[in-house]
């Protein structure tokens, strides 16, 4: 699915709003960088995303995204969402890093991920703590020079 991204002016020097195919997109300019995105049709929180752990002297960063809204799985707002702050990133930031990480068995978020550019790494054995266990995660990254020969699609 293709989502079409604008960048809007709001009225509050540190925040912008995007439009992404009818869901309102809030970015809170912060070091954490997050960003909450809604449906502007009927104003269902989706989800959200950002980059946290900002290093300036390494020009790094870890990319986090969570849509708490099952309805919304499955329909590329992850993927485009991922580009966007990523793209955000690199040309704004001027990040030379982004990493991230997500658990084996979710494979849906390593295709998006994928598809937006990341590339795998390795696995962080029994990384995460979840349900009672410990469970590995993909390590995945995206470098500036990488970015840059793609962002054209973005």
């Amino acid at each position: 699915m293709l989502l079409n991204l604008a960048f809007l002016p709001t009225h509050t020097r540190n925040h912008n709003q995007i439009l992404l195919n009818g869901y309102q997109l809030l970015i809170i300019m912060t070091k954490l960088f997050p960003l909450v995105f809604r449906c502007q049709a009927t104003g269902d929180l989706i989800g959200y995303a950002g980059i946290s752990s900002i290093s300036v002297l390494n020009r790094s960063g870890e990319y986090f995204i969570l849509i708490g809204n099952k309805q919304y799985w499955g329909k590329g707002i992850a993927t485009e969402v991922t580009k966007r702050i990523t793209d955000y990133g690199f040309k704004t930031l001027g990040l030379h890093r982004i990493e991230l990480t997500a658990f084996v068995n979710n494979q849906s978020a390593i295709r998006a991920y994928a598809k937006a550019g990341y590339k795998h790494e390795g696995i962080k054995r029994q990384s995460g703590y979840r349900n009672g266990q410990f469970l590995d995660k993909v390590q995945m990254a995206t470098l500036c020079h990488e970015w840059l020969a793609i962002s054209e699609e973005v």
